[in-house]
């Protein structure tokens, strides 16, 4: 027998299907991550003045930094001082925005009429003068436009873009780059013609993982974008759509991940009560008894109540820090073929069975023991199943852990059994432990660690050729 670690994996929900007509609410599909985008990035970057790599020339632009003083007779930067200057260029930097940054220019910098004209003519190109302000102590403080620019740390050209487009709308002015629709956009029509043929697929309905995504949803087995994008043509070709208003299969595609819409693999070993509620509620809503339909869907919750209550239970023991109590999950995956082949004689050959029994420690996320042997050693009933728990507990539950929890399926012959009960009222007389706790979870809401571990492990076996008991132990 043996021991491996396990890679830390997400708890991700079973789906069941229930047949159910999609109903339109929120989508909770991944977004485009533009925030991470390098020329978003260099676009912040630039615009709080820090060191930045263009997108286009790939070069490196240098921070921002105070220009040199003016050489004005009004001696501009010695009036304002260092101190306020590294201020006011501290605090422009920090606005952070274009947007922001462009208003904040367009209120230090005024119009006003020309005081005097050199020339005796109307014809005078110089229409109006500008006054640079800074803010010094609450008052504004007039200078000349050398060290206005250089106290911001910007060039003339902004200023000067800031003022022109005040002059022409009397607002400040709004950068647009970027902001123009696309000339490849999807007509109003088309897009409606795809959400319709969206919203009316069946859909499955997760009764399991309601807490972490009640409005998602799951195509039923065998569908997949291809098979709704199929019976959209077929539906348009229907209908006499013309030829331009049927969206390719990207844009349908692209247009269904905007909706909370899987793929859901055909379902195994789901729960039989929740299944059988769910067919006898499909039954009363067709014969439209009201009454009959609320006590089932009653007794539906109450069972998936109790199911939750048992989970809750479980994370509660794996949230513990009581240093004296191991919490442990045990489970025995399904018996793995040796040798696993994928030449076709190998499929009519009779082949061994090889058993792995996982023991997940609550309490380590990411370490589980697998207990891996074959037919040839030994069976998988009760006395087995014990001899691995014999073997944890002697050589990885520490000795000052008095207490024992142990959650697990409601398998009979495995868990649920007086050999196994018996073996545990051994440890309690011995005195190794001072209290002892089963769990048997609800068949089909489990969730077990251990159940994640065999994921894991079976991704792992996938496409691989694996020839003896040892092979497997080595992949895992």
């Amino acid at each position: 027998m043996s021991s491996t670690r396990r890679p830390d994996v997400p708890d991700v929900p079973e789906p069941v299907y229930k047949g159910e007509k999609w109903s339109a609410e929120s989508s909770a599909k991944k977004r485009k991550g533009n925030e991470t985008w390098a020329k978003t990035i260099a676009k912040k970057q630039r615009d709080s003045g820090q060191e930045y790599v263009s997108v286009t020339t790939k070069a490196t632009k240098p921070a921002a930094s105070v220009g040199a003083p003016c050489a004005c007779p009004k001696k501009c930067f010695d009036v304002v001082g260092a101190d306020k200057i590294q201020g006011i260029f501290r605090e422009y930097w920090a606005i952070a925005s274009h947007n922001a940054q462009s208003s904040y220019l367009a209120t230090r910098v005024s119009r006003k009429e020309v005081a005097r004209h050199r020339i005796n003519s109307d014809d005078s190109r110089r229409q109006f003068t500008l006054s640079y302000t800074v803010c010094v102590d609450a008052e504004k403080v007039v200078v000349c436009k050398k060290a206005f620019c250089s106290i911001h740390g910007i060039s003339a050209k902004r200023v000067e873009n800031v003022v022109v487009k005040v002059g022409s709308t009397g607002m400040a002015p709004v950068d647009k780059r970027g902001k123009q629709p696309s000339h490849n956009k999807a007509s109003p029509e088309v897009n409606q013609l795809i959400e319709a043929h969206i919203k009316s697929q069946p859909t499955c309905s997760s009764h399991y993982s309601q807490a972490k995504s009640r409005d998602k949803v799951y195509l039923p087995p065998g569908y997949t974008h291809h098979t709704c994008y199929d019976l959209f043509r077929q539906k348009c070709a229907e209908d006499g759509v013309p030829d331009q208003l049927i969206a390719s299969f990207h844009l349908y595609s692209r247009r269904f991940s905007t909706f909370n819409i899987g793929q859901n693999p055909p379902m195994i070993d789901t729960c039989s009560t929740c299944d059988k509620l769910d067919r006898e509620i499909e039954v009363v809503k067709a014969e439209k008894d009201a009454s009959k339909e609320s006590s089932l869907s009653t007794e539906k919750s109450v069972h998936l109540m109790k199911a939750k209550v048992a989970r809750n239970i479980m994370s509660a023991y794996s949230e513990d820090n009581y240093q004296k109590l191991c919490a442990i999950a045990v489970d025995l995956q399904q018996t793995l073929v040796t040798p696993r082949l994928t030449t076709n004689v190998a499929y009519y050959k009779r082949k061994m069975w090889t058993y792995n029994f996982s023991i997940h420690n609550l309490k380590e996320a990411n370490k589980a023991h697998m207990y891996v042997w074959n037919e040839s050693i030994a069976k998988r009933g009760s006395s087995d199943i014990g001899s691995c728990l014999m073997h944890y507990i002697a050589n990885s539950v520490p000795a000052h852990c008095s207490k024992l929890v142990i959650f697990s399926g409601n398998c009979g012959g495995q868990n649920k059994n007086i050999n196994l009960s018996l073996l545990l009222l051994r440890y309690m007389h011995s005195g190794r432990f001072s209290l002892i706790k089963q769990y048997y979870l609800m068949p089909g809401h489990s969730y077990l660690p251990c159940d994640r571990d065999f994921g894991v492990l079976e991704q792992h076996f996938r496409g691989q050729e694996v020839y003896t008991t040892p092979h497997y132990v080595h992949l895992m």
